[in-house]
């Protein structure tokens, strides 16, 4: 059993694994020298062994240890995509846990969840518009131009593409494999479900020929719709179920760390363990922080956003600076005289942040390389160079700078309302219940009945 957490969700998960220390030894596992890299420590280790004398990280400081920065969220339930190669099941072979600062485990209100969100060692692909033909009696079917759908594990559509093969074939079609057929227009005794039974290919047609087990039954049409299932695999050969973690419930005020295990012996062994670094749930995130949302049109750094999925994490910002560009095209004529032919203008800003932990300076530059990305529920769009970090000195906390364009110019180019919120929210009235008004704003109301 194996899974994968990706560095690209809202939250970092470490996978903890040592080599065991020998006897007599001052370290931990957790603390030994070649076990300590950023594949499988975390922030909060740093920060506790840099006060133990055995551990000897003085060369590491972090200045006042005790105002390093935590990820916060406010009342956000916590959305993390991960990767597994066996069907989960909560509390059977992987179960969830959440620690409070010194180790106690605590019980959030809310129970998470597990969620299979894509099925990909049985991924569902239907191409419309197939061509169907006799072929010794059996169906058969051959691909000229159409359009491909995907569906997730339950059945939603999450991807539309036209394809255009010509006569060939889709890279993943192989005999064996399972097929459900539609024929278009009406009920026709040659739709029916089986699998392929061999391909060849056609002078006639020009194509490569899939040969079906069902017998042909002569009929007027000659298309269809082709639902096949395949093993979906990533580049490691293994075709992971892709499952969305769902954690909430943090009381308010509270700092904590989630963990996740796995099993295949109710827990009596324990295969993996991923853990995160602190979590504080504060109801007024005032530290400067601000707001950072991203999202993929398909998939990003292993994270699958057709699942509708949209990742963030607050985090202060030190600066937030206007820098207006733009370009611009001048005629000078040859008695001084001058003409502008043509202008535009750039919204741009710089950002900066100052003393942050390196995984949020991975996190910063991973969220800003997607094509939707939103700062305080604005759309902007990194300038594509210019990212810079430095090591603040004799720490392990860093200074990042990068520059951002805003997406759309409102007020220049656009008509739209200035706020470019995720599309995929509405603005929602606020209701007085008691008066059974809205709220205008804090004071004023209008009366809806």
């Amino acid at each position: 059993m194996k899974i994968v957490i990706p560095e690209n969700n809202s939250i970092r998960f470490v996978k903890r694994q040592y080599n065991a220390q020998p006897t007599g030894s001052v370290f931990t596992d957790e603390q030994a020298p070649f076990n300590r890299q950023y594949f499988n420590t975390l922030y909060r280790d740093e920060i506790k062994w840099n006060k133990d004398s055995k551990i000897k990280l003085f060369g590491q400081l972090y200045a006042d240890w005790t105002n390093y920065v935590i990820q916060q969220i406010r009342d956000e339930s916590i959305t993390t995509q991960i990767l597994s190669d066996t069907a989960l099941t909560l509390n059977t072979n992987i179960k969830i846990n959440a620690y409070d600062y010194a180790g106690n485990e605590i019980f959030p209100l809310a129970t998470p969840t597990v969620n299979l969100k894509i099925n990909n060692s049985n991924y569902n692909v239907k191409f419309e518009y197939v061509k169907f033909i006799d072929i010794d009696g059996k169906v058969g079917f051959y691909f000229e131009t159409g359009t491909k759908k995907e569906y997730d594990a339950n059945s939603n559509e999450i991807e539309t593409n036209d394809f255009y093969l010509n006569g060939a074939l889709p890279e993943f079609l192989a005999v064996g494999q399972s097929y459900i057929f539609t024929v278009l227009g009406s009920v026709d005794p040659n739709t029916h479900s089986g699998t392929f039974q061999s391909i060849e290919y056609s002078d006639t047609y020009n194509a490569y020929i899939v040969k079906t087990n069902q017998t042909y039954t002569a009929t007027t049409n000659t298309e269809g719709k082709l639902s096949m299932f395949y093993e979906r695999a990533y580049d490691d050969g293994i075709a992971y179920r892709v499952y969305e973690i769902v954690l909430s419930g943090l009381s308010a005020m509270t700092c904590a760390y989630f963990q996740i295990t796995t099993s295949t012996d109710a827990f009596t062994t324990v295969l993996e363990r991923w853990e995160t670094d602190y979590i504080y749930r504060n109801l007024d995130i005032n530290d400067a922080s601000m707001l950072f949302r991203w999202k993929g049109a398909k998939d990003k750094f292993l994270i699958d956003f057709r699942t509708g999925l949209i990742n963030y994490a607050y985090i202060p910002v030190t600066m937030y600076e206007l820098k207006p560009e733009g370009d611009v095209e001048i005629y000078n004529g040859e008695t001084g005289n001058s003409l502008l032919l043509d202008s535009n203008y750039r919204r741009r800003f710089s950002l900066k942040f100052t003393g942050i932990p390196r995984h949020l300076v991975e996190k910063l530059a991973l969220m800003i390389r997607h094509e939707t990305f939103y700062i305080n529920q604005k759309a902007f769009v990194y300038v594509g160079d210019g990212f810079g970090s430095e090591p603040l000195s004799e720490t392990m906390l860093f200074n990042v700078q990068f520059e951002v364009n805003e997406a759309e110019l409102l007020g220049i180019y656009s008509t739209g309302y200035i706020n470019t919120k995720p599309d995929d929210e509405q603005f929602n009235l606020k209701i007085d219940t008691a008066g059974n008004d809205l709220l205008i704003d804090s004071t004023h109301k209008l009366k809806i009945s």
